[in-house]
C-alpha cells in the first residue's frame, strides 16, 4: 500500500470546492464570472492550525480561524477558492483557500481561513 492510500484512510471529512470562472454568454457575448463546483464530496481531513478567538469589532465580535485541509495529491485548490467541509462529527466549516501544496505521491495541504460574526 502506498503512502497516499495509507493517509487516505484518515480522511473522514467531506469537501466541496467552488471557483469563480469566466463564462461568455453565447447570445450577448457578455463575459460573466460564475461560481462553479470544482470538487464535490471529496474525502479530506480538516485540521485547526489557529484557534478561533472572538475579537471585538465595534458592537459585534468577529471570529476568524485558520485551518489546514489534507487531501489526496490530485485535489488542487487555488487561492481564493471557496471550500465547504462537513466533518465526521457533523460540523460545518466554510472559507477561502490558499494554493494547495502537494507532497508528490503522498498528500496535498491547503490553508483555509474561516471568518464570521460570533
Amino acid at each position: 500500500m502506498n503512502e497516499a492510500a495509507v493517509l487516505a484512510m484518515t480522511y473522514h471529512d467531506r469537501l466541496k470546492v467552488f471557483r469563480y470562472v469566466s463564462r461568455t454568454d453565447g447570445e450577448t457575448g457578455e463575459t460573466k464570472e460564475e461560481k462553479a463546483v470544482i470538487y464535490e464530496s471529496v474525502p479530506c481531513a480538516l485540521s485547526q492550525s489557529k484557534n478561533e478567538v472572538p475579537m471585538r469589532e465595534g458592537v459585534t465580535f468577529r471570529k476568524d480561524a485558520e485551518h489546514v485541509l489534507f487531501t489526496m495529491p490530485d485535489i488542487r485548490m487555488e487561492p481564493d477558492d471557496w471550500a465547504e467541509v462537513v466533518t465526521q462529527a457533523g460540523d460545518f466549516y466554510a472559507g477561502r483557500t490558499g494554493k494547495t501544496f502537494v507532497y508528490a505521491g503522498s498528500h496535498g495541504e491547503t490553508r483555509m481561513k474561516t471568518e464570521g460574526i460570533a
